[in-house]
């Protein structure tokens, strides 16, 4: 199953660190009863560009998961 990017989100931590959290999908590809090849969208998962999860608390909100700091979208 491969993995899409979706959308990257600019994020500060309290001391003003800048962090980029990646929106990420899995797309599973199969066939209808008829036949026709169909796309569905799986999973999604949150993380920063060095590949750490990320956590999502609210839409302007996430929070880095082995750490526990916590992001605030400044888009």
């Amino acid at each position: 199953m491969p993995m899409r990017h979706l959308a990257t989100y600019e994020c500060a931590d309290d001391l003003g660190k800048r962090h980029d959290v990646q929106l990420w999908q899995d797309f599973n590809t199969g066939r209808s009863p008829a036949g026709e090849i169909a796309e569905l969208a799986g999973t999604q998962e949150l993380r920063l560009v060095d590949g750490r999860p990320v956590g999502y608390i609210d839409e302007r909100t996430f929070q880095i998961l082995d750490d526990g700091t916590i992001l605030r979208r400044v888009d």
